[in-house]
């Protein structure tokens, strides 16, 4: 393509060059006029080379259309793709987002359940707690109970249980009133 107009270029500059040089000598005069009025006279070699000029502006302003409108829609495709990233983005966004309020959700949820297990562990702990302490107090009593029978026992079978005339000791007395005490 460079090559090509490289030619191109020589040619033409060939061909310009050529009628400037056969068109030098003894050409008539012509006066240019533009809106009836007389601007300039001008001979054929000065016609031809304001006719060039003219063309090259031409030629200059349909590169500089042509090269805009090329820009121009490279400009609007990368706008496009632009906003169809952007759209994209935020769609992404949005589902991250509504995955973030989802986990949210999921992590209240395991939280709040995870409170009231723990909240039925401690009360189960302390439940268990009162009974072994309710345990060992009735144990306890019941040993006691249980060692007050046996020295009542032993002071029955010695005979200390009651007193002379046949009513029960002061001792034995307070041991049954223990005993009736322990039960209720």
């Amino acid at each position: 393509m460079l090559l090509l107009g490289l030619l191109l270029l020589m040619a033409t500059g060939a061909f310009t060059l050529l009628l400037i040089s056969e068109n030098r000598t003894g050409t008539p005069d012509y006066t240019v006029t533009l809106f009836d009025q007389d601007i300039a006279t001008m001979s054929s070699l000065q016609v031809f080379l304001a006719g060039i000029a003219l063309a090259l502006v031409f030629a200059f302003s349909v590169w500089m259309t042509t090269v805009g409108g090329v820009h121009a829609r490279h400009r609007m495709a990368d706008l496009r793709e632009a906003r169809a990233q952007a759209k994209h983005a935020s769609a992404e966004a949005r589902e991250a987002n509504a995955q973030l309020n989802r986990t949210q959700a999921e992590r209240d949820a395991i939280s709040s359940r995870l409170a009231e297990t723990d909240r039925a562990a401690k009360e189960a702990a302390r439940e268990a707690r009162v009974e072994a302490r309710q345990a060992r107090a009735a144990e306890k009593a019941e040993r006691k109970a249980e060692a007050s029978r046996a020295r009542t026992a032993r002071k029955t079978a010695e005979g200390d249980a009651t007193t002379t005339e046949g009513k029960p000791s002061r001792t034995a007395d307070m041991k049954e009133r223990f005993r009736h005490l322990i039960r209720h």
